[in-house]
């Protein structure tokens, strides 16, 4: 076969598999391009304490309330505690500096690949399941930010959680609250 020939059969192979790959990008761009929409549920965060002693847990209260006029379902992770499950948190110091995360937050954070000083053949698994929340209908969790945070020096932190959304394909944040941990 000769060289032009290959090319020319070349051409006819890859010509129609461009035009699919850029009608693709269109739908994808006019699809990112559409109004956004709003998210099914809110996250309203509360300090169970406002100040907290060096060493003791620093825990926090999610609330998850759906905003729509329909039931949706959201997941649950099989676990008394949700933090880096479900809810991912973002910790920073009165300097702005985000917290160093605990070897188990930056598992939970990382879950693809083994974390420093586990074994290599150990991997997150997780175990979940969705529940059905009706319309205007909350659900509360309590947090232990620090199993995911290092907040072992004193001084205030303000923390802000968030939950993927599969529909809006987006996080949802929560406000944010400040806890005082104190020598």
């Amino acid at each position: 076969m000769t060289t032009s020939l290959r090319r020319l059969l070349l051409t006819a192979i890859l010509f129609p598999l461009g035009l699919g790959i850029a009608q693709s990008t269109r739908l994808i761009q006019t699809a990112s391009s559409a109004e956004p929409v709003a998210p099914p549920f809110s996250l309203a965060l509360s300090a169970v304490q406002d100040e907290v002693k060096v060493g003791n847990p620093v825990i926090v209260k999610v609330v998850t309330t759906n905003t729509t006029s329909r039931n949706i379902l959201l997941w649950k992770e099989h676990a008394a505690d949700q933090g880096g499950y479900v809810y991912r948190a973002e910790v920073r110091d009165n300097q702005g500096s985000a917290a160093h995360a605990t070897e188990f937050g930056s598992l939970l954070e990382h879950p693809e690949g083994p974390s420093p000083g586990l074994a290599p053949d150990v991997l997150l698994h997780r175990s979940g399941g969705h529940f059905s929340v009706k319309p205007s209908e909350a659900w509360t969790f309590l947090i232990d930010v620090s199993r995911l945070y290092d907040l072992g020096r004193p001084g205030k932190y303000f923390i802000q959680l968030r939950r993927f959304d599969r529909g809006t394909k987006s996080w949802i944040k929560s406000n944010r609250t400040i806890v005082a941990v104190t020598p």
